[in-house]
């Protein structure tokens, strides 16, 4: 399902939405680092956990920004 919003309407939502979306899948990298065997394979999935909360943040400062405007 992709979150758009429509004319302009729930961006807020669709913001808050992404941002958690972003967010599980850090935590899903994680879950992920933990079960790997490989020491390379670790290594990947928590710097795609790290790059994931990343970009969580980017789209929560966003939604902060919109909100204080």
């Amino acid at each position: 399902m992709i979150l758009a919003p429509e004319n302009g309407k729930n961006l807020y939502k669709t913001l808050v939405e992404f941002g958690y979306a972003e967010y599980g899948s850090a935590l899903e990298m994680l879950a992920a680092s933990k079960r790997a065997k490989s020491s390379k394979l670790k290594i990947g999935y928590i710097n795609h956990a790290h790059d994931e909360y990343r970009h969580s943040a980017l789209i929560f400062q966003v939604l902060d920004n919109e909100i204080k405007k």
